[in-house]
């Protein structure tokens, strides 16, 4: 019970506590972005980071003795450099392996908390019912932390109040960025979250008996979370020294956007409010950008016709990029052409240059046979008054 049990559930506390957060020291980013050897030298003394296959795969660090090999016995400067760069690369892998590993546990083992404080909770119905709804908002405060720790910090402040959060007091969080490696496993976490507030709400809204003690997800919390998941999208445009790029990230991000825009849509809430600041709508715009960037990246029906599995990678990324951005399109479609919102968001949106850009490669795809692109191209229609031309 300690874990999901207000007011200091430990899942949130260890969430906030873990050091997750890129390095502070600033030389060593500096040596590995800088001071680069070359490629064929990196590649030809790249080993396996020693340590637990489960933990350490997919995790290279350069043997030192192997690459000063490359230079001869002599001392050169560029030896030196390339020395000190490996140093400071082994330093930091070490540290992201750490780091991914303990961020993936955190996820593990929040999703099986659910699994197993659902099932718990059911063996006794009417205490059941109780400690669900007091776990449900526990969770609720889970999610918009996750949430919180995938969020640069520099759109922190344009979240407003969605960035506060309640962990014995309320207060406004002021985290680091998280290594990119740790984004996926947290991501995941985010998505089964969602999962698990919608389908709890759904369940207990068709239940025939009495709902009165039943956790229902609100209209407030739906519009902190949907802000949130639209801000940690925003923030996988953000260059970091990972050595993962964001696009797994956002791909799982995009699809929890799609879970509570479209239970949104579905309970007529107004989760994008008229009076939203101005930083709302930038972070909204910023976020519908790069999903709309990883939508243009084409999608076949048959596997065949993808020429490696790189290409149908990206294929699977796209299909979830446009579905979270189908569903924010849909979701708007439902108001008013008059709501300012709306319209901010539209052209502001629709004017971008990058947007332009992808708004003509969907159509391209078209002509390749692309077999998901109509869709997103009639909701674009939809939307915006210029949408077809």
């Amino acid at each position: 019970d300690t874990l999901l049990s207000p007011p200091l559930p430990l899942l949130q506390n260890a969430l906030l506590d873990l050091p997750l957060g890129q390095s502070r020291c600033g030389s060593v980013g500096q040596i590995i972005h800088n001071d680069i050897p070359s490629k064929d030298i990196v590649d030809a003394s790249s080993v396996p980071l020693p340590g637990p296959v489960d933990v350490c795969s997919n995790f290279h660090v350069i043997d030192i003795e192997k690459m000063q090999g490359h230079f001869g016995d002599e001392y050169s400067l560029a030896k030196e450099r390339a020395t000190k760069w490996a140093h400071a690369w082994n330093k930091f892998v070490s540290r992201v392996c750490a780091f991914s590993h303990i961020s993936e546990a955190w996820s593990d083992f929040t999703m099986a908390m659910l699994i197993f404080s659902r099932l718990v909770s059911r063996t006794n119905e009417h205490n059941g019912i109780i400690n669900m709804l007091g776990k449900s908002r526990v969770v609720t405060e889970i999610l918009c932390t996750t949430l919180l720790r995938l969020t640069h910090s520099g759109h922190l402040k344009a979240l407003g109040p969605y960035a506060h959060i309640s962990c014995g007091n309320n207060s406004f969080y002021e985290g680091d960025m998280i290594e990119a490696e740790c984004g996926f496993p947290l991501s995941n976490a985010v998505l089964t979250l969602t999962e698990y507030l919608v389908e709890s709400t759904l369940e207990n809204m068709s239940n025939v008996h009495d709902n009165s003690h039943s956790y229902i997800l609100s209209e407030e919390d739906a519009g902190r979370i949907s802000a949130l998941i639209v801000g940690a999208i925003s923030s996988c445009s953000e260059s970091g020294a990972g050595m993962s790029p964001a696009h797994d990230r956002c791909a799982i991000l995009s699809y929890a956007l799609a879970r509570i825009l479209t239970f949104s849509k579905l309970q007529s809430y107004c989760i994008v409010l008229q009076h939203n600041p101005s930083t709302i709508l930038e972070i909204y715009t910023q976020a519908a950008t790069l999903l709309f960037d990883l939508a243009s990246w084409p999608v076949f029906s048959s596997q065949d016709r993808y020429t490696n599995l790189h290409e149908a990678k990206r294929g699977t990324i796209s299909i979830a990029a446009r579905s979270g951005l189908s569903s924010l399109f849909g979701y708007l479609n439902s108001f008013d052409r008059s709501d300012s919102f709306v319209q901010s968001f539209a052209s502001k949106f629709f004017s971008s240059a990058p947007v332009i850009i992808a708004v003509s490669q969907l159509v391209h795809l078209i002509s390749i046979e692309d077999s998901d692109v109509a869709y997103i191209l009639q909701q674009i229609a939809l939307l915006h008054h210029d949408g077809i031309q």
